[in-house]
């Protein structure tokens, strides 16, 4: 078995078995071209820190046993089903705050890594999120946007858009 060796942005060194990175699909293309014989494999990570691919390395081991995805699958309905989370998994990005959250999602989604299910899942648990809240405005503080629209602008949306709050109307419908 093959370790692997991480080199982060900040220089520090990770190394873990190859099958906890198996999920990766560029890591697992890199080693597949390794000879015989060899025992360890440097792979750099230029744009991921060591505390983000920590958490992305934890997220890896606890998923190490889960079946790879087929190599060029794009089909939605397949990542629909492994986007689906587990309790392990709402736990851990829950555990998260919102800037690790995204960087684990940007490390997962680096062509370096291509990590599909961690990313497909994580950005699940941000849609859940999402949903439940009520108001732009928090929408806007959770993904950290500014709102660049003017109050007289703001209300122009609201009110070319009060058919999607109002309750329906039953004598309407008649």
């Amino acid at each position: 078995m093959v370790e692997v060796i991480f080199k982060c942005s900040d220089n520090e060194r990770i190394t873990v078995e190859e099958e906890v990175i198996a999920h990766s699909t560029n890591v697992r293309k890199a080693l597949q071209g390794v000879g015989e014989g060899v025992e360890s494999f440097q792979y750099d990570l230029p744009d991921v820190t060591s505390s983000t691919l920590k958490k992305v390395l934890e997220y890896c081991e606890y998923h190490r046993y889960d079946p790879l995805p087929e190599e060029n699958n794009s089909n939605s309905e397949d990542l629909k089903t492994v986007a689906k989370p587990s309790e392990w998994d709402r736990s851990f990005f829950r555990e998260l705050n919102r800037d690790m959250l995204f960087q684990v999602i940007l490390a997962a989604h680096t062509p370096a890594l291509a990590i599909r299910p961690l990313v497909a899942r994580a950005c699940r648990m941000i849609a859940e999120v999402i949903r439940n809240m009520k108001t732009p405005q928090e929408i806007r503080d959770y993904l950290g946007i500014e709102n660049d629209l003017t109050p007289e602008e703001e209300e122009q949306i609201r009110l070319e858009n009060e058919w999607i709050s109002d309750p329906p109307n039953p004598r309407r419908l008649k």
